[in-house]
């Protein structure tokens, strides 16, 4: 069966700048999560840190190094393309100059897309001093591990699991490459669950071992196509979805004691040696309707267990 992978460059996982929210969401919709390890010595730290930190019982260790994959366990680390470590656009002896006048690339595109972020996120015109150098610093890492990730993708197929700076130099790069991305069904799912930030992992961990939750991704995967692609119609129409199926299972639980008073006493009827065919039809038809039922509302079950763990982590809070 072929996997469904993430990728997490060194800036989301070893930085910290990847949300525990996004993580969790991620090690339940993905079979395997691989994480960027720019040195094989730096596997084992970063596991007794992550256990310690999240006081993960040795039990649930196992589950977790399952899914989270080092690169260097994929692919070996000296075949990737070094980093770019693009030059600085200076065109005089001042900080005040740091946009590609004309950019001819998508990563000059790209670091200027950034700068501009940044400028509104600090609220200044211009960007002045060492702080430069530190926005800087972080446009061009995002940028080469989009590059990075890209080439890695051609070994094996993988969805980008990025921190936002890197969103948006994906986003950028995009908009020099004139291309209209395609929402990736993960994205439906962390608009139509409450946040996971506050769920043990523990907890993250046993819904992990009930299943790969196919038919949810399947769910959403349809959505998203009979929504062209569209995030907030594709959510809206999940919520209707869930709305809808809930009602029909409580429709299906509805008293019919008429009709089944009446299957009741037929079923009863004495047949001699031959079996009572409304007892086996009786059956028979029970069984279909608990198969169906599976195949129908399995999504929603597993969409139901997700939302209750979260209820309970903010109960206890």
């Amino acid at each position: 069966m072929k996997k469904n992978i993430s990728f997490v460059s060194h800036l989301g996982v070893i930085d910290k700048s990847l949300t525990a929210d996004d993580l969790k969401m991620a090690f339940l919709w993905y079979d395997e999560i691989v994480w960027e390890n720019l040195r094989v010595d730096l596997i084992d730290r970063f596991y007794d840190n992550f256990f310690e930190k999240n006081k993960l019982p040795n039990q649930y260790q196992k589950d977790f190094t399952d899914v989270l994959i080092p690169l260097s366990k994929r692919i070996k680390l000296e075949n990737i393309p070094d980093r770019q470590q693009i030059g600085y656009p200076r065109n005089y002896n001042s900080s005040k100059y740091y946009h590609y006048p004309n950019p001819s690339t998508p990563e000059e595109y790209a670091h200027n897309f950034l700068l501009r972020q940044a400028e509104n996120q600090y609220n200044v015109n211009i960007i002045e001093d060492k702080a430069v150098q530190a926005v800087e610093g972080w446009a061009r890492s995002a940028i080469d591990n989009i590059v990075r990730w890209e080439f890695i993708s051609q070994e094996f197929p993988s969805y980008f699991l990025a921190n936002q700076i890197e969103k948006d130099a994906r986003l950028a790069l995009s908009e020099f490459n004139n291309k209209n991305g395609k929402t990736s069904p993960i994205i439906l799912f962390k608009e139509s669950i409450p946040s996971l930030e506050k769920v043990p992992w523990f907890s993250i961990i046993e819904l992990k071992r009930k299943g790969r939750f196919d038919s949810l991704k399947k769910k959403m995967e349809r959505i998203l196509i009979l929504s062209d692609n569209d995030l907030e119609s594709a959510r809206i129409t999940l919520e209707r979805e869930e709305i809808t199926s809930y009602d029909e299972i409580i429709e299906q639980f509805r008293p019919k004691i008429k009709s089944t008073s009446i299957e009741a006493v037929l079923s009863n009827i004495p047949t001699g040696p031959i079996p009572n065919p409304i007892s086996i039809y009786s059956g028979g038809k029970s069984i279909y309707k608990e198969i169906n039922k599976g195949i129908k509302y399995n999504w929603l079950y597993q969409l139901r267990d997700i939302k209750s763990h979260i209820a309970k982590s903010e109960l206890n809070k």
